[in-house]
């Protein structure tokens, strides 16, 4: 039995989002008051995927624009990154084809993308990207597309699970470097998923 360490890199303009989802999918919480992301910030995510344990390395980066030169020190060591736009935000997708075309051209296709559409809880009222719109840029890209509630955490898990499925089918065993042999911690029955570390802001 072999454990798979990844590393993911949490992409998109500031207030889509971003931070929340991943505090959802850490902590299955909804954080109502939380502060712009400084820089960036890392958390860690276990689970089981065809009985084999995984390890996601999880960095959330800044949206703001004087952070998006740090960005590339992120995504380029990461094997999966998740571009993350609000779906009651137009310009917020217009800013996620720049973010994935910057990815794109600096580690081309050695990176499993996921575009990730939050704020679905809103849709109903305040909808301004349609699913048909993200869906057709999600397949020009190569990259797959989820619509999620953060606030509900609609969506978030099956975002992050074929995600790691994704990185898992790239770089599994012929990638040495992202197999290690497995903890003792990750052989116990109970412990598919877990908290290992967030220092989120």
């Amino acid at each position: 039995m072999r454990r798979y360490n990844f590393q993911v890199c949490l992409l998109g303009e500031g207030r889509v989002g971003k931070t929340c989802l991943l505090i959802r999918y850490i902590e299955n919480k909804f954080a109502t008051a939380v502060q712009s992301t400084i820089e960036a910030t890392q958390c860690q995510k276990r689970l089981r995927i065809r009985e084999h344990p995984v390890v996601l390395d999880i960095w959330d980066t800044a949206g703001q624009e004087r952070f998006h030169g740090l960005a590339p020190i992120y995504y380029r060591k990461s094997q999966g990154a998740i571009v993350v736009y609000d779906i009651c935000d137009r310009e917020s997708f217009s800013k996620a084809h720049t973010w994935v075309a910057e990815l794109r051209k600096i580690v081309g296709n050695q990176i499993v993308l996921v575009l990730v559409g939050n704020k679905t809880d809103l849709s109903r009222k305040h909808r301004q990207v349609d699913l048909q719109t993200a869906e057709e840029y999600a397949k020009s890209v190569d990259a797959m597309h989820f619509v999620v509630s953060a606030r509900f955490g609609t969506n978030v898990n099956n975002a992050f699970f074929h995600l790691a499925e994704g990185m898992m089918d790239k770089f599994g065993p012929s990638q040495r470097k992202n197999l290690v042999v497995e903890s003792p911690l990750l052989a116990q029955p109970n412990s598919s998923t877990s908290l290992l570390c967030c220092n989120i802001l």
